[in-house]
C-alpha cells in the first residue's frame, strides 16, 4: 500500500498534474483569448466552417460517402462554437484526447519517454486556432487515426497473419468512417511494423492493402475521383488546397500529421544503427534507477496519510513551468489584426456598436474594419460629426478596393441597413455560394423575403433555419407571426425594410455607390443612413459642389444643428470657391469659424509648402475636414 502511494506521488502523478495544469490553461486561453464563437461566425473569412441541420435528410446526405461519420460528428461539434465556453470545452477535450492517445501510442511502440510530443500536437492545434483558421475536422481525423493505431497495437499478437487480418478490418472500417484517417493509420502502423518490429511482410502488406482497398471502395464502389478517394478529409485534399483561405496555417496541420511518422523513422534508424550500445546503456540506467528508487521509498505518516519522506519541490515546479512555457509560445503566433477583423464583423453583425469601435480602432488600415467602423459611428449617431476624428479612406466607405470589391459578405449589412434589399439579397446569394448555407445568411434571406411579401419562399428559409441547433426559436417565432399576421404589420423590422426598400437592381461587381444612395433618398427622403453615407461619400471624394447641393435635405431629417464635419466642409467650400452658402434653419457656429481661421493662419506660415506644414497641422487639426481636404488623411490629431 505504501509503495503504491509513493508511486502516485512520483512520476505518474507528476505527469498527470502536468497534463491537468496544461489543459486547464489551454481551456482558459481558448475561452478568453481565442473565443471560438468568432470561428463559428466566420467573419467572412472562413469558407470551410461546416453547417449542421437536425433530421435524417442532412444525416443521410453526409454519412453516405466514405468519411461521412467523422464529417457529421465534426460538423455537430463545431456548432457548439456558437457558445464561447462550449466551443472551448470541445477544443480542449479534443486536444486532451489527442494527448492521451498520443501518449498511449508512444508507450505501446516503446517511445513513452517522448510523451511530451502529445503536448506539441496540442500546441500546434492551438496555434491554428489563434490564427483564426478552421482545421478542426482535419485534426479530428488525426485523433481517430491515433485511436485505431492504439487499438491495433493493443490487439495485435505474434501471429503475423492474424495481424494482417486485424489491420485489414480496421483499415476498411476506418476508411468508411473517417476517410483520410486511413492514411495516417496506415503510415503509423506500417512504419512501426517495418522499422521497429522489423516485420517486413506485414509492413509492406499494410501499405499495399490500404492502396488497393481504398481504390476498390472509394473509386469503384463510391465513384469518387482517384485523387479524392485517397485524400478526402485530409489536409492534402483539393477541398483544402484549392482555397487560399483554407491554406492559412496549414503547415501546422501538416506538422501534426508528420510528427509521429518522422519520430518513428528516426527512432527506427537509431535502433538499427546503435541498438547494442543503446541496450547496454539502458540496462545501466535501469540498475541505477532501481538503486535510487530503493533509497527513496522510506515514508512517514502525517495525520494518518502516507507521503514521501522527501518532497521534491523542484520537480513539482517543473510540472507547472513546462505547460506555461508551451502556452506562452502560442502568443508568438497570435494574429492581432486577424482577430480584430473577426471581432469587428461579429459585433457588427450583432449590432454591438460600441464594441465595434473598441475592437477596430487600432486597425483602420484594414478595409472592412474601417467600413464596419464607419457604420458603427452612424448607428451611434456620430458619423456626421466624428468621422474625421478617425482614419478615413475613400475606398473603404463602400469597400470599393480591388481586394474587398468582390467579397459579398462584408456588404450584406450596409445594404440591409440602408434598405437596399435587392443589393443585399444579391450579396447573400453570392455569399451562400462561397460560405455555404450558414444560419446568418439564411436568416437575412428570410427577412428580405418577408419584407418583399414572398411568404412561401420565406417559409422555406425559416423551416431550414428551424432545423439548426441554435436558431430554431427565432425561426419558430417568425413562423408563428406569419400564421397570425401574414402581412407582419406589427413587426417593426419588416416595416422598416418596406419603408426604405426600392426596386433598383444594379450590377453587384461595379457598385455605383452614388446611384444607389440617391435612389434610396428619392424613394424616401427620410432615409437618414442613405443621406449621411452619401454626404460622407461626397466629402471623401472632395466633391463639395454635390455635397452643398444636398444640404437642403437636412430639413427632412430633424437635425437641430449642422454636424461638425458638415460645418467644416461648408467653410472649406466657401473658402475654395469664394461663394457664400446658406441653408434655411441652420447657421454656422462661431466655434467652427474660429477653428477654420486658425487652420488658415497656421497653413499660411508655410506658403505653398504642404509637406513642411504637415506636422504642425496634423497635431492641431488632424481631426478636421479642413486637414483631410488638403492631405486626404484624418485621425492624426494628438
Amino acid at each position: 500500500m505504501q509503495y503504491n502511494l509513493v508511486k502516485l506521488s512520483g512520476k505518474d502523478s507528476g505527469a498527470k498534474l502536468q497534463a491537468a495544469v496544461f489543459f486547464i490553461l489551454y481551456f482558459f486561453y481558448l475561452w478568453i483569448f481565442v473565443q471560438p464563437n468568432l470561428l463559428y461566425h466566420g467573419g467572412g473569412e472562413l469558407t470551410n466552417f461546416p453547417v449542421f441541420y437536425k433530421g435524417w435528410t442532412f444525416f443521410n446526405e453526409i454519412v453516405r460517402h466514405p468519411g461521412g461519420a467523422v464529417e457529421y460528428v465534426g460538423a455537430f461539434l463545431s456548432q457548439l462554437f456558437y457558445l464561447n465556453w462550449a466551443g472551448a470545452v470541445v477544443l480542449t477535450l479534443h486536444a486532451l484526447l489527442l494527448y492521451v492517445f498520443a501518449a498511449g501510442f508512444l508507450k505501446l511502440i516503446g517511445m513513452g519517454r517522448f510523451r511530451i510530443l502529445g503536448f506539441v500536437q496540442a500546441i500546434l492545434l492551438l496555434i491554428t486556432y489563434s490564427g483564426y483558421t478552421y482545421h478542426f475536422t482535419s485534426a479530428l481525423v488525426v485523433l481517430v487515426g491515433l485511436v485505431f493505431s492504439c487499438l491495433y497495437l493493443r490487439i495485435a499478437g505474434s501471429n503475423k497473419y492474424l495481424n494482417m487480418l486485424l489491420f485489414s478490418v480496421l483499415c476498411v472500417v476506418l476508411y468508411l468512417m473517417a476517410g483520410g484517417a486511413y492514411l495516417y493509420f496506415t503510415i503509423l502502423v506500417g512504419l512501426y511494423e517495418l522499422l521497429l518490429r522489423r516485420k517486413w511482410l506485414n509492413g509492406f502488406f499494410y501499405f499495399l492493402f490500404s492502396i488497393a482497398s481504398v481504390y476498390v471502395i472509394g473509386v469503384l464502389v463510391f465513384n469518387n475521383s482517384l485523387f479524392n478517394a485517397y485524400s478526402d478529409l485530409s489536409p492534402f485534399s483539393r477541398m483544402m488546397t484549392d482555397f487560399s483561405d483554407r491554406m492559412i496555417m496549414i503547415e501546422f496541420i501538416y506538422a501534426i500529421y508528420l510528427l509521429f511518422p518522422v519520430m518513428i523513422v528516426l527512432f527506427g534508424l537509431w535502433n538499427l544503427f546503435v541498438q547494442s550500445k543503446t541496450v547496454a546503456n539502458r540496462r545501466k540506467k535501469t540498475a541505477r534507477a532501481r538503486k535510487r528508487k530503493k533509497g527513496k521509498t522510506v515514508v512517514k505518516s502525517v495525520k494518518g496519510a502516507v507521503i514521501p519522506a522527501a518532497f521534491n519541490w523542484k520537480s513539482l515546479l517543473r510540472q507547472f513551468i513546462l505547460p506555461i512555457i508551451l502556452l506562452a509560445m502560442v502568443f508568438c503566433f497570435h494574429e492581432g489584426q486577424r482577430k480584430a477583423a473577426f471581432e469587428v464583423d461579429y459585433y457588427y453583425c450583432n449590432g454591438q456598436w460600441d464594441k465595434v469601435i473598441e475592437a477596430g480602432g487600432n486597425y483602420l488600415e484594414n478595409g472592412h474594419i474601417s467600413h464596419a467602423f464607419d457604420c458603427a459611428l452612424y448607428h451611434l449617431d456620430r458619423l456626421s460629426s466624428d468621422m474625421f476624428h478617425y482614419r478615413q479612406n475613400k475606398r473603404f466607405l463602400f469597400l470599393s478596393t480591388s481586394r474587398e470589391m468582390y467579397n459579398p459578405w462584408h456588404k450584406i449589412n450596409i445594404f440591409y441597413d440602408l434598405g437596399a434589399v435587392n443589393h443585399c439579397e444579391s450579396c447573400l446569394v453570392e455569399s451562400m455560394g462561397i460560405y455555404g448555407k450558414r444560419p446568418y445568411i439564411i436568416r437575412k434571406l428570410a427577412l428580405l423575403r418577408l419584407a418583399k411579401g414572398d411568404i412561401d419562399t420565406a417559409k422555406v428559409y425559416l423551416n431550414a433555419l428551424y432545423e439548426t441547433p441554435f436558431h430554431s426559436e427565432w425561426a419558430k417565432s417568425y413562423l408563428d407571426k406569419i400564421s397570425s399576421d401574414p402581412n407582419l404589420s406589427n413587426d417593426s423590422e419588416i416595416q422598416r425594410l418596406r419603408l426604405y426598400m426600392t426596386q433598383g437592381d444594379n450590377a453587384f461587381t461595379s457598385i455605383p455607390v452614388e446611384a444607389i444612395l440617391r435612389d434610396l433618398l428619392e424613394h424616401n427622403p427620410k432615409n437618414k443612413m442613405a443621406y449621411e453615407f452619401l454626404m460622407a461619400w461626397y466629402m471623401l471624394l472632395k466633391q463639395l459642389d454635390k455635397f452643398i447641393a444636398m444640404l437642403g435635405l437636412m430639413n427632412n431629417l430633424d437635425y437641430s444643428d449642422f454636424p461638425d464635419s458638415y460645418e467644416q466642409a461648408i467653410l472649406t467650400y466657401m473658402y475654395v470657391n469664394k461663394k457664400n452658402v446658406t441653408v434655411t434653419g441652420y447657421t454656422l457656429s462661431e466655434q467652427s469659424k474660429t477653428l477654420f481661421k486658425q487652420f488658415i493662419s497656421a497653413s499660411d506660415k508655410y506658403g505653398t509648402n504642404k509637406e513642411a506644414a504637415l506636422g504642425e497641422l496634423a497635431d492641431k487639426f488632424g481631426d478636421t475636414y479642413f486637414f483631410y481636404y488638403v492631405y486626404e488623411m484624418s485621425g492624426l490629431k494628438k
